[in-house]
């Protein structure tokens, strides 16, 4: 890969010049003065290069494999960094080859490194498939160690460096305050803002100590919100106040913590900014944070101390695209206060157009400084914040061989370690766990994924000894089949002469509460009351379905997804999969593992006008399970 000889040259001309000044910041001064206002304004923006309509097939592929028109691009223009998917990122080999690319590209213009990014939060949200998932935030602060949260930042950090990336979007601080969030859930730690507060920090010095730039997502605060800001524009009515005392406490411990970056959310908080805008649909709507000089500069600038870089979140998401213009977001989110724009421009369209769209959107920027709209102070100020980042996390420095662990035996073990610390009992009537091997047992799971996870679970007890290889325990997924006649065709044989069934629930919304499977859930935990069988549930997802269903006894494990295939080879790629399900079947033999406390309340339910509704009132608390 190409050197960065010419930065290196404008640094040591600098040294002899500005003998009193810090090497940081004389490396930072030098590179700006030499760079053009487009190149500063192309240091702002971290481009997507997702899927892409590709001219000559005009089909829809991803972005894997380098290409003259992104060459030419990432050459000429300079950004700031990149964000990967998981598409783009679908085998180690590949990847290297890609990030390798993309780097020799970018310093063929003699542009600074770039920050080359993705949302690795562990759990639910991953980029890279066949890394070490980890089990997300929920199932984290169900552990409760900060010893095992550490760990597992530092395994995320150490596969992403092997790899070549650099930055996380991580970690979710956002306080799950709200059990109908529909984006949040279990990417939150807790709905308590002092555990989240606790448990982001060991998270993000696990990032920070592997070289890894860490994120607090997403200010001030996504938690309390029932509307995706991916689909919709939401709005919370809190004052300051309000939030001072609950959903800005974890970004103040995060800061404290060494914190490198914060991503603002597309939040309308009209109680703390009520700036109106005129929307693209002709109704007027509140500027949200993304957007708000009140809440980017004043609040998270200058009343919390914050200097290091602000990104925004996704501004292709609806939230943004569907009502405002391209031109005022720009202009708003830079003299709001915000460094970096994170997909400034719609990257479904074929390579020549996102290439044309993304140096347009440099031009118009551009012009706005020339203008006299937007301060070219303005912009060195944020180009200055990133470029301090970039060099206080090394991307300057030379790179080192480092030894390919991504998905590793190791860390898949440490994985199972941690998380089987997070199962958490709740329910344990007439002592029905822990089951026994001679009990005829049933587990029924929704997906195909999360039998394989059931086998591999059993498989792994029978080599420990908990259990004895018999016919006694069965497997059955309901393909996704959720009616009465696959209730009775397939699953009433299966009961018969049944001593134990293990139910495993998916709850990814609220609206799930009220969906075909939990139907079907319903219709089989009757049949086995009447037939006196012991059921058990495992809540795989949200757990706020515990209080869904009067079985005998329950559990969460904060995680759904199962296994794409068995892992039988972890010397090469392993196609990744969540430990949690693996986990919770585990613990059911072996109760002593599971030491996960609940890390929110789990309201009552009320089943009325045909759909189930939240009650103030609880059914499970905060903390609560059977081994406490």
């Amino acid at each position: 890969m190409k050197k960065y000889i010419n930065i290196l040259l404008i640094i040591m001309m600098c040294f002899s010049f500005s003998a009193c000044k810090s090497k940081e910041d004389t490396l930072v001064d030098g590179l700006i003065e030499n760079m053009s206002l487009e190149k500063k304004i192309a240091q702002m923006m971290v481009i997507c290069l997702d899927n892409q309509w590709y001219v000559s097939t005009k089909e829809y592929e991803p972005f894997t494999v380098m290409t003259p028109q992104v060459a030419n691009l990432l050459r000429d223009c300079g950004f700031g960094g990149i964000i990967f998917w998981h598409r783009n990122l679908q085998t180690s080999k590949q990847s290297m080859k890609l990030i390798s690319d993309i780097n020799e590209a970018n310093a063929s213009g003699d542009n600074v490194p770039l920050l080359l990014s993705v949302d690795e939060e562990g759990g639910g949200v991953n980029r890279v498939y066949y890394s070490t998932f980890m089990p997300g935030n929920m199932a984290l602060a169900a552990n409760g160690s900060t010893d095992d949260i550490y760990d597992c930042a530092s395994i995320i950090a150490d596969e992403m460096k092997d790899i070549g990336l650099n930055t996380d979007f991580a970690p979710v601080v956002d306080v799950n305050s709200n059990p109908a969030n529909p984006v949040i859930g279990i990417r939150s730690f807790s709905d308590i803002s002092s555990e989240v507060s606790r448990l982001c920090v060991p998270f993000i010095k696990g990032l920070s100590d592997n070289k890894v730039i860490s994120t607090l997502k997403h200010f001030p605060g996504h938690g309390d919100t029932d509307t995706d800001s991916h689909t919709g524009l939401p709005l919370v009515n809190k004052t300051y106040e309000q939030i001072a005392n609950n959903e800005l406490l974890p970004f103040k411990a995060g800061i404290e913590a060494g914190a490198d970056m914060v991503m603002s959310a597309h939040i309308q908080f009209p109680k703390i900014d009520s700036s109106r805008y005129l929307a693209k649909d002709g109704s007027l709507v509140y500027l949200p944070a993304t957007l708000s000089r009140t809440i980017i500069t004043e609040i998270l600038r200058q009343d919390m101390g914050f200097d290091g870089v602000v990104i925004t979140d996704a501004l292709t998401m609806d939230a943004i695209l569907d009502y405002f213009d391209i031109k005022d977001v720009a202009k708003l989110a830079i003299e709001a206060g915000v460094d970096m724009l994170l997909n400034p421009v719609n990257s479904d369209v074929s390579v020549n157009k996102y290439v044309k769209d993304l140096k347009d959107y440099i031009t118009m920027i551009a012009d706005m400084v020339r203008n006299g709209e937007i301060s070219e102070t303005r912009i060195d100020e944020s180009v200055r914040r990133i470029l301090k980042m970039k060099y206080r996390k090394g991307l300057f420095d030379k790179p080192v061989e480092r030894q390919y662990d991504v998905g590793s035996l190791e860390h898949h073990q440490r994985e199972l370690e941690i998380t089987k610390n997070a199962v958490t009992i709740v329910k344990n009537d007439n002592d029905v766990l822990p089951l026994k091997s001679r009990d005829k047992t049933l587990f029924l799971v929704p997906y195909n994924s999360q039998y394989n996870s059931v086998d591999y679970a059993l498989d792994k007890l029978i080599e420990e000894g908990v259990i004895k290889a018999n016919q006694n325990i069965g497997i059955h997924s309901y393909e996704e089949d959720y009616t009465q006649t696959h209730f009775n065709e397939r699953i009433v044989p299966l009961l018969k002469d049944l001593r134990k069934l293990v139910l495993v629930s998916s709850m990814y919304d609220h609206s799930d509460l009220d969906s075909a499977q939990f139907r079907m859930m319903d219709m089989i935990v009757d049949y086995c009351k009447q037939k006196r069988i012991d059921t058990v549930l495992i809540s795989s997802q949200l757990p706020y379905d515990l209080a869904r269903f009067d079985t005998d006894g329950a559990l969460a494990c904060y995680y759904a997804t199962g296994m794409p295939e068995k892992p039988l080879d972890y010397t090469k790629d392993v196609r990744s999969y969540g430990p949690n399900l693996v986990a919770a079947i585990m613990s059911l033999y072996d109760t002593t593992e599971a030491k996960g406390k609940l890390p929110v309340n789990i309201p009552e339910l009320l089943y009325a006008n045909g759909r189930y509704v939240y009650l103030y009132r609880l059914r499970y608390e905060r903390g609560f399970s059977i081994n406490n």
